[in-house]
């Protein structure tokens, strides 16, 4: 079996919408090159499940700075939380409104001027090999 390693962000693609608008996709990066797998993804979050007295149940949620940081260690992460940022592309809102999103709700959107997408978001724990009793 061969090792390979992806890296996913979030950016923008040479494309507008009707409005005139940056089109925003994901995208994974082989190393070698990008290719986009799904348009309209806004923006990404990761976090991470902490185990800090380990007693095997989450006690927590932080972000790879509070690993290198030394707040925790990578021995104490069980689980991995994804955050995407999904947006409509096309306009399809009657109201501009902005929106607060992901699982802490901290981060605030404000859509620019004549910004009609609808947003929505989507998240997935997913535990870590061997870290779940």
């Amino acid at each position: 079996m061969e090792f390979g390693t992806h890296t996913y962000f979030v950016g923008t693609t040479p494309r507008t919408n009707a409005n005139g608008q940056a089109i925003t996709a994901l995208y994974r990066f082989d190393g070698n090159s990008s290719v986009e797998l799904v348009d309209g993804v806004e923006d990404m979050q990761i976090e991470y499940a902490f185990d800090g007295d380990g007693n095997g149940e989450i006690d927590g949620f932080g972000t790879v700075d509070d690993i290198t940081g030394g707040s925790y260690d990578w021995d104490q992460v069980m689980a991995v939380r994804i955050s995407l940022l999904m947006n409509s592309v096309e306009g399809a809102s009657s109201v501009e409104a902005p929106y607060t999103y992901f699982p802490a709700g901290s981060t605030s959107i404000s859509p620019s001027s004549g910004d009609y997408r609808l947003r929505q978001e989507f998240s997935s724990l997913i535990s870590i090999r061997n870290a779940v009793f």
